[in-house]
């Protein structure tokens, strides 16, 4: 296979070493290797692990589901989605995701334009190597996660 210029091959199994608010996480393809258009990042999500309802207003996110099941909320609606699902999240609409199975999921996201690895970087840490499940989140995490988003024009919906 020729080489071409600007491609990237990428190996989407490797386990994330990074966490983000109890979710495993990888940026596979940063906004700087596309341009900015666009950044691929993978999720690995325990049991019972999700994102509180929150709206981005700058970018759209689309999810693949690999393995296992997430209930995804999206506006009013709940999809429930199993390995081969392809979920498109629109800007300016509420979401969450939510892992309801007793089994580990996982997921890639591609997040258009890419702009969100800098939102995960104010809050994300180191999921060790030899614990079975990513860095469980806590008040501090959530702390700073409220406290940078809105500066990267993202609203938590909180109670």
């Amino acid at each position: 296979m020729a080489n071409v210029p600007g491609s990237l091959l990428i190996d989407t199994s490797d386990r994330p070493n990074e966490s983000i608010l109890g979710i495993g996480y990888s940026l596979l393809i940063s906004s700087e290797e596309t341009g900015g258009m666009y950044e691929l990042m993978k999720f690995v999500v325990p049991p019972g692990g999700g994102p509180p309802p929150h709206i981005h207003h700058n970018e759209e996110e689309c999810f693949y589901l690999v393995e296992g099941e997430i209930d995804v909320l999206i506006g009013e609606q709940t999809i429930h989605a199993q390995p081969g699902a392809y979920i498109h999240l629109p800007r300016e609409v509420s979401h969450a995701f939510r892992n309801v199975s007793d089994k580990t999921a996982s997921f890639l996201c591609w997040v258009m334009p890419g702009n969100l690895a800098g939102f995960f970087n104010a809050f994300k840490r180191p999921w060790p190597a030899d614990a079975d499940q990513p860095t469980p989140v806590n008040d501090e995490d959530i702390g700073k996660m409220l406290a940078v988003a809105r500066t990267f024009h993202i609203n938590i919906l909180t109670g």
